[in-house]
C-alpha cells in the first residue's frame, strides 16, 4: 500500500500536478514509515520504534502504522504491549485477517490449539499471501507435535484443521485419512 501511494504522488510531482495540503501530508507519513522500516531493517530497534511510536500516537487508525508497530512489537516479543494494540487494530478493521492472525500469534504463546482454530479464521478473512504464509509455516514448524495430538485423541475436527491449513501437505492430509 505504501509503495502504491508514493508512486502515485511521484507521479503526480513528475507531471505538474500540485499536490494538495492531504496529498503532501500523506507523502510525509510515508517518508516517516519508510524512515522507521528502513531503521528497523539497518537493526537500529530504538530508533525504529520510537519512530513508530510517534506515528502511531498521531495516527493511532492507520493501518499501515498500525501493521508496522504490531509487527515490530512482536517481533521484540514485546507481547504485552502488542496486546492492546492488537486489540485496537482488530476493532479499526474487524474483518482484516492480518490483525487476527497477530492476535493468534499472541494466543500461540498461551494455547496453541486455540491459535490455529484463529488462524484459520484470519486466513479465511484475508488474501494477503504473506499472513497466509505465515500461519502454513508456523504449521508445519509444529507439524509433528500436532500430528501426534491429532492422532492421540483421534481428533478428526483437528485433523480437518490443519489440512485447511496447510492443503498442500501430504502428511496432514494422511492423518485425516488415517482417522
Amino acid at each position: 500500500r505504501i509503495a502504491k501511494a508514493a508512486r502515485l504522488l511521484e507521479i503526480r510531482e513528475k507531471e505538474g500536478v500540485p499536490l494538495s495540503n492531504e496529498l503532501d501530508s500523506a507523502k510525509s507519513l510515508i517518508r516517516q514509515i519508510r524512515h522507521a522500516i528502513s531503521c528497523w531493517d539497518l537493526g537500529r530497534m530504538e530508533e525504529s520504534l520510537a519512530a513508530v511510536e510517534a506515528l502511531y500516537a498521531r495516527y493511532p487508525k492507520n493501518y499501515n502504522v498500525n501493521m508496522l508497530y504490531i509487527r515490530l512489537l512482536l517481533d521484540q516479543k514485546a507481547y504485552g504491549k502488542a496486546e492492546p494494540i492488537i486489540d485496537a487494530a482488530m476493532a479499526y478493521y474487524p474483518k482484516e485477517g492480518a490483525f487476527l492472525k497477530h492476535h493468534g500469534d499472541l494466543v500461540y504463546l498461551r494455547d496453541k490449539r486455540k491459535a490455529y482454530e484463529i488462524y484459520l479464521k484470519a486466513m479465511v478473512a484475508t488474501a494477503n499471501g504473506c499472513t497466509h504464509l505465515e500461519i502454513k509455516e508456523r504449521a508445519l514448524e509444529d507439524k509433528d507435535e500436532l500430528i501426534a495430538e491429532a492422532r492421540a485423541d483421534n481428533d478428526l475436527q483437528q485433523a480437518e484443521l490443519l489440512v485447511k491449513l496447510v492443503g498442500d501437505d501430504v502428511d496432514f492430509f494422511a492423518l485425516r485419512h488415517e482417522i
